[in-house]
């Protein structure tokens, strides 16, 4: 009876292995097989979840879900760029400013940003100093929260926030120090001894203007090298109910504010050539025959986004695209073919023209 009980546990046992180990494999070979096609019929059958503007030559082109509010992540790093610009214009801010490691490294957080800083120092051979133009790219084309983190310091609220006034964005949430909000977790952790439900219902409950000012309480702590015990609690964010919560409280817009923004910077007279250029330099695409590419992505377990301007020199294109999924389940594919997608939006007539047929083209 003991022998048929032990062999009925272990093949339960086993069972419990292979099961899902078989599905992960049948789950990866599907996703595998998965396409730009794929992605633009699940943006037309989850209206509720995705958004989509297309600009060409100002004019709308294709808007589908346009003024859905969803959180910006990374993407928002576009307006820090442009705060920069004109910061750098105003001779408010000098690029060749030397910036000690040391003092932006203290602003990553392991494990919190996809390896982006890391690699960021590691590709460019960055040495025991570097300058603000170094720090603008660690934000631009490797996605570096210590860069960006440093950046906001360095501009200051006030100043990046103005930028939204400028060019008219509405709605758009207020911007703050969003990586060191990493923290808060761990703070309440530290500071009150609470558990994930009631610090995940604190957070939850929090007003915005609250949310944000102990987001940049954060991040003078660690500026100033007092947030070494909720350094040590950082590990509280790796809860996924920890991380939803605090993607609602990330900056907020719409991909028609984002498109829109794009085609403004990239066509209008509010940035001279020589600013366009110095954006373009940032981003690591120089500028070639007319043509030009501004792009910034964006993600968190649960979002992508994006926004684009596309010139050769004759037409014109913005685009931004946001997607959420709140069992991260699709994600896992969709990641794959984003860029795919993107790219066949602003470049592909025929692909877009399917894209403005299934979504439904504007006025």
């Amino acid at each position: 009876m003991m022998k048929l009980l032990l062999v009925i546990i272990v093949g339960v046992l086993m069972l419990l292995i292979i099961i899902p180990t078989i599905m992960v494999y049948v789950v990866r070979r599907k996703h595998l097989s998965k396409t730009k096609e794929d992605l633009l019929t699940y943006i037309e059958e989850h209206r509720d979840a995705c958004s989509v503007t297309l600009l060409e030559n100002k004019s709308k082109l294709l808007t589908f879900n346009e003024d859905k509010e969803m959180p910006l992540a990374s993407t928002v790093k576009l307006i820090y760029l442009f705060t920069l610009v004109e910061a750098v214009k105003e001779k408010k801010v000098v690029l060749d400013k030397k910036v000690k490691v040391e003092d932006l490294d203290v602003l990553y957080f392991e494990n919190t940003d996809g390896g982006a800083h890391p690699r960021w120092k590691t590709e460019n051979n960055i040495g025991d100093e570097v300058n603000l133009f170094q720090i603008a790219q660690g934000m631009m084309q490797f996605s570096s929260n210590a860069c960006t983190d440093f950046l906001f310091h360095e501009l200051g609220a006030d100043r990046i926030n103005h930028t939204l006034t400028k060019y008219s964005l509405h709605p758009h949430s207020a911007i703050y120090a969003f990586s060191s909000a990493m923290l808060i977790p761990a703070y309440l952790k530290v500071e009150y001894g609470w558990k994930k439900a009631q610090m995940v219902q604190t957070i939850k409950e929090m007003n915005q203007n609250e949310f944000e000012n102990l987001s940049n309480m954060m991040l003078h702590n660690v500026l100033n090298k007092k947030a070494g015990p909720y350094l040590k609690e950082l590990s509280t964010i790796n809860d996924m109910t920890v991380q939803r919560v605090l993607m609602d409280k990330l900056p907020s817009s719409t991909t028609e504010q984002y498109a829109a923004f794009m085609m403004r910077t990239g066509e209008s007279d509010d940035l001279s050539d020589d600013d366009k250029e110095l954006v373009d330099r940032i981003l690591g695409r120089a500028n070639e025959s007319g043509k030009r590419r501004w792009f910034k992505g964006g993600s968190t377990a649960f979002t992508l986004t994006s926004a684009i301007y596309q010139t050769d020199g004759q037409e014109s294109a913005a685009l931004s695209v946001f997607v959420q999924d709140e069992k991260r389940y699709e994600l896992l594919w969709i990641r794959k073919v984003f860029h795919d997608f993107l790219n066949a939006m602003v470049e592909d007539g025929e692909f877009r023209e399917k894209a403005i047929s299934k979504l439904g083209n504007t006025e």
